[in-house]
Order: C-alpha cells, then structure tokens, then sequence
C-alpha cells in the first residue's frame, strides 16, 4: 500500500472528521488508486475481481475518546486485514476475525485513521457481497459515547478479460463499396441523394444501435438509438458533399460495463479502468461523399445597361463605363448562360441609382452546384454642365428667363441705386458669379452673372439694369441777358420793362434755364414798338410744367402836329359829357348792367367799360383803361390806351395797337 495514499486520505477526509467533532466511516481504493471519499449508509460499492477495498474508522477527539471497537461482518471469503500504520503514534488495532478495537492513547486533537483491508475473491460473472461496519466510541471513562453502523452491498466484476470484445463488421451499401478506414470509421461516395446500409457484426454477441445522420446543412440525432431491423438502415438522405451516419456498437465487454454504470452509484475509482475508460465496443462512424453532379456554369451570355454600350464577354468580369450627368439612374440586363443557374438575390437585373462620379454595380451568378461569380461595372457619372439659370430677380421683381437666351433687361425706379441681384443655377453643384454693384447709374447698367457648371463650361449672363431718370418739373430760367440792357433778372419775377431807343427792333438774349432738361422760346422779339412785349416761354423736361417771362417795351415815337386836332377834340368832348352829367344828375339815379356782371352807377349807356374784371369810375371828362387788374381812373381830357397782347376798340380818340405776334427765338 502506498503511504502516500492513505496520507492523502488521512489529511483531506479525517480533517473533516475532526472538524464536525464526529466517529466517521470512509473508503478508497485498493494500492494501484489513489484517493479516498466519505460514504454514506446503504450505498452500492462496486470492485473488479481480485482488488481491494480500504475501510477507514475515525474517531473523535482524542483527548475525550479511549477507544472505538469496530466489528466488520461480510459474506464468506472476504479477507480482512487490519492496518494501524495511519493511527496516531502510541495508538493500535487488536482483535481480529472481524472484531476489532481501536485503543487511543495519545492525546492529540485529532485522532488518526483506522485500516481494514477487505479483498473481495475472483468471479466469473457479477457477484454482490454485503458489508456491515458497526463502530462504537468509549469516552475515557468507559462510557458508550457514540455508535454508528454502515451497511453496503459491494458489486465485484469479472475482468475484462473474461468478456470478448470484437468490432469487426461487414457494411453494405445500397450503392457501391463501403471502405474501412480505421476500427470505427468506414467511407464510401454515391451520386444519389440516398443511400441505405445494412451492417452485420462478426460477434453475434455484438449489438448494432442506428444514432443519427448529419450533414453541413442537416443534422439528425435520434432520441433514442434504434435497434437495426436484419441489420437495415433504411434510406438516409444525403446532402451534396460530405455526410456522416452514425451507430453504436455494443459487444459483450461494453454490455457489461453499461451494467455496471446501472448498478453503481459512487466509486468510480474502485472500478478497473479498463472497463470504465472505453466501456468496449465504439462508435461506428460512416463518411459518405454524395458526389456533385450538378452544372457548374454561372456565366452571362450577354449584359447591357442604359446610356451606355458594353463590349461584353462571357469571359470578361469587370467592365468600365461612362454615362451623361442625365443618366441619373442605369437599368442593367443580363441573360444567364446555364438556365439552370441564377442571380445572387439583390444582385441579378435591376435599376441602379447613380451618383455622380464613380459608381460600383455587381451582377452575382450562382451554378447550380451553387458556385459563384461577380461581374463587376465601374459606372462614372459625368458631371453636370448645366451652367443655366433658372432663377434671376432684380430685389423682388423676377426676371423672365428663356431657355439659351443670355442677354436680359429690366427697369427699376431711380431711388433704387444698390439693389439685391439673386441669381439660382438649375444646378444646385453649379457655381454663380455676380458682378459687384457700386452704385447703378441713371440710366442703363450693365451686370454680368457668370454660372460655372460642375464640369466646368460656362455661360455668362448680361443683364442690363435700366435706372430711371428723374423728370424735373423746373420751367424756371436761371438767368437772363440782353446786350446793351440791365433789366435785374430774377427767376420768381415774371414781368419786367425796358426802353429802347427809337431805332431798335430787335434785342440779343442769352438764356439759362435753371434745369438743364428744360426748353425755352422767345416770342415777339422783331419790329419791335412801343407798347410791344417780348414773352420767353419755358418748358420743363416733363413737358407740362412751363412758366412765361413778359419783357415790357417803351419806345419813344415821333410827335406829329395831329395833336393840335386831338386836344380840342378831347376838350369839346369833355365839355360834352361834363353837360351830360350834369342832365342827368338831376334825373333818379340808374343802374347799368355791364359785361361780366359788374355795374356802373352812371348815366344810362356808358362808353366805357374794363374787360378784365375791372370796376370802372368815371370822373370828369378823362376816360382811362387798363387791362392789368387796374382802376380806370379818368382826368381831365385825356384819353389813354395801354394794351398788353389785348386788342382795344376806343370811342372816337387815338388807336394805338401794339402787335405781338412777331418771330420767335427758341433755345434750350
């Protein structure tokens, strides 16, 4: 016996004994194991034939303890044997035939272990002993302290070598020859999609169970092994590649070391390994290669797109195209060689969607044997060269484009002298360049709008900004001279007078309007006479607004002696109203109606009368008229006339016209 097994017992299951302070009962193997393990009442045990069985009792605290007495009973031809070498130095066994006593004498805290060796004899086939231990604790004064009892049935196995163990099979296949290639596994290759076995073991001791199929795809694993009918598998489907069928063979040796699995709960190590490790027979394992006789070919026989043409060849793979920016989508047809084959889902014909640049588009094919392949395009989307507009706005109003027209124009009000220019290309990648606007000019302004396409081309737009002008209504005159005459100009006064010499009949005039857009005309300045007036009519650049200078001449005329006749004249004439007056101051007084709703308190049908809105007063014997919004006053005997562009019809007197009406200067 190995000490260091027993040691290993001793330390790892009695510190436990010592620690629950209790008489505690265990077991190992034989020399050839190690190890030892606590056991409970009623267990099944199990040995191979010819082994050894060690018993260990452990008594408690060995200063409270003074001896165990341990009394073994078993079926006949059990040899016992005890051994004290694991005890506690100064303790020992004594006894025998079964009967023992364990004396402790030291006084350690915890007590050693006692041995008792029980070597089962040899057998031919399963046999069960029964073992009884009974051990009982004595303190140190002799008192029954504790007692405790185990009952086991131990099951002794025949070797191995008593058993025949034979796992040679004949395998037939519903389809060729099953070759063996090792003890356990065995091969074979088939086109079907089925096959069957039928297997027959050499031992008719030996037992064949069906377990299950299994595949890359598939896999079957029998709840139960199924027990061979003639030794018939029935048809197993097959996936194309490898396949594996699987049975369990059963011979004597592994019967029984199943029985023995039955049989014994605890102490694996008590058992032969050569039982326990294999338990005999084996899995039987065979490989069937289902041979692929399926098409091969995943080629294309012909692959187009859209607005692009391809040099296509079966053999060719990868393909680079080109289409227009408008291409903004391709739709890509195939046709494939083998009608057996087909496309990889998501990557046979359909309409791509394509950026702009470079595009990757697969076409996947698959053979029937399920192989693939992948055509490859490389897609370059041009870039755009729209380089058009389709929006152009001067502040809010929009200019109406046309398609290829680049020259446009539009008007806007004069106070507008920065306005906003928004320019959108149709192209959102398009690039658009607007002159810079200082200030815009009265009149036409003229903006150029470049648009660079995301190629590159560009169109260049002039747009042309018409400013309005400002329309004065200014018909003054900013100045006025005549040569050799001083007449003080002012632009607010409109009528003005000047002398002339007898022998003038025309002035020279430099005129200047006081906006340069307007126009002037000098009417009446020829033959000029006393009396006559010269007008300067201006005219503004609205052509509404106009305003009239009036230049007033005298001129000195020569005296006649027909003077002589017209004093008299007026003086009879005077003596002759002043005798009227006086006739008719003495009558009632009446009231005349005159033109333009004036009266006249006077006697009835008066010679005189103002036709501009005028009163008129009659006084002594002098009639006077004025046609400027004036008062006639008349004195004594003189008759006076002053016409302004107006024609007069006198009573009798001097008729004096001035005519106006003469040639006319015009300027600007």
């Amino acid at each position: 016996m190995k000490k260091v097994s027993i040691i290993f017992f001793m330390i790892i299951s009695f510190i436990l004994f010592s620690n629950v302070n209790a008489l505690e009962i265990g077991y190992c193997s034989d020399s050839s194991y190690e190890g030892g393990m606590m056991i409970d009442n009623n267990e099944k045990l199990g040995i191979v034939s010819g082994r050894t069985v060690l018993f260990g009792v452990s008594p408690d605290d060995t200063k409270v303890v003074s001896k165990v007495d341990v009394t073994i009973s078993t079926s006949p031809n059990v040899q016992i044997t005890p051994d004290g070498s694991d005890l506690n130095s100064g303790d020992k066994i004594i006894g025998s035939g079964g009967n023992y006593t364990i004396q402790i004498n030291s006084y350690e805290n915890y007590s050693g272990v006692a041995i008792f060796k029980l070597k089962f004899p040899t057998v031919s086939s399963i046999t069960n002993y029964t073992v009884t231990i009974t051990a009982k604790e004595y303190d140190k004064s002799n008192n029954l302290k504790n007692t405790k009892t185990y009952n086991y049935t131990m099951y002794v196995f025949p070797k191995k070598s008593n058993c025949t163990e034979n796992t040679n099979l004949n395998i037939k296949s519903s389809d060729g020859t099953v070759k063996k290639k090792s003890k356990f596994v065995y091969e074979i290759s088939t086109k079907k999609s089925g096959i069957e076995f039928t297997l027959t073991p050499e031992d008719s001791k030996t037992t064949i169970y069906y377990t299950g199929y299994a595949s890359e795809k598939n896999e079957k694993e029998f709840s139960k092994p199924k027990t061979l009918t003639n030794g018939k598998t029935g048809n197993i489907p097959l996936e194309i590649g490898r396949n594996h069928v699987y049975f369990e063979l059963e011979t004597e040796c592994s019967r029984l070391s199943k029985e023995i699995q039955k049989m014994v709960v605890k102490c694996d190590n008590l058992l032969d390994d050569e039982l326990t490790d294999t338990f005999g027979g084996g899995d039987i394992i065979i490989s069937v290669k289902r041979v692929d006789t399926r098409s091969k070919v995943n080629t294309l026989s012909s692959l187009s797109i859209t607005d692009a043409k391809i040099d296509f060849k079966p053999e060719l793979k990868n393909y680079i195209v080109t289409v227009p920016f408008s291409a903004s989508k391709v739709t890509i047809t195939s046709t494939l060689t083998d009608p057996k084959s087909s496309y990889v889902t998501g990557y046979g014909n359909r309409t791509v969607d394509l950026k702009v640049g470079s595009n990757t588009v697969e076409i996947k094919t698959k053979a029937e044997n399920g192989t693939k392949t992948t055509y490859t395009l490389k897609i370059t989307r041009s870039k755009n060269n729209d380089s058009s507009l389709k929006l152009l706005k001067v502040d809010d109003e929009e200019v109406l484009l046309k398609p290829g027209e680049l020259v446009y124009s539009t008007t806007v009000p004069n106070k507008i002298t920065k306005p906003t220019i928004t320019a959108i290309a149709n192209d959102s990648k398009a690039k658009v360049a607007i002159d810079k606007i200082e200030e815009l000019i009265e009149g036409m302004n003229i903006i150029e709008i470049t648009v660079t396409s995301q190629s590159g081309t560009k169109s260049v737009y002039e747009l042309t900004i018409n400013r309005e002008k400002i329309i004065s209504d200014n018909s003054k005159l900013k100045s006025v001279q005549i040569s050799n005459y001083n007449i003080n100009f002012s632009p607010d006064t409109l009528n003005y007078s000047i002398k002339l010499e007898k022998d003038v009949e025309k002035l020279d005039f430099i005129v200047n309007t006081d906006s340069e857009k307007a126009t002037y005309k000098i009417i009446g300045n020829k033959d000029l006479k006393n009396g006559s007036v010269i007008k300067i009519k201006v005219v503004a650049e609205d052509e509404v607004s106009t305003t009239t200078y009036s230049i007033n001449i005298e001129k000195e005329e020569t005296k006649f002696n027909i003077l002589f006749i017209i004093i008299p004249s007026i003086l009879i004439i005077v003596i002759v109203l002043i005798i009227l007056v006086l006739k008719n101051n003495k009558k009632k007084p009446k009231t005349s109606v005159l033109p333009n709703n004036q009266t006249y308190d006077g006697p009835a049908n008066p010679n005189t009368y103002n036709q501009v809105d005028q009163s008129m007063t009659s006084q002594a014997s002098t009639n006077m008229y004025n046609q400027s919004d004036q008062s006639i006053t008349s004195q004594a005997s003189t008759n006076m006339y002053n016409q302004v562009d107006q024609n007069m019809t006198s009573q009798i007197n001097q008729n004096m016209n001035n005519d106006g009406d003469g040639g006319g200067i015009y300027g600007n």
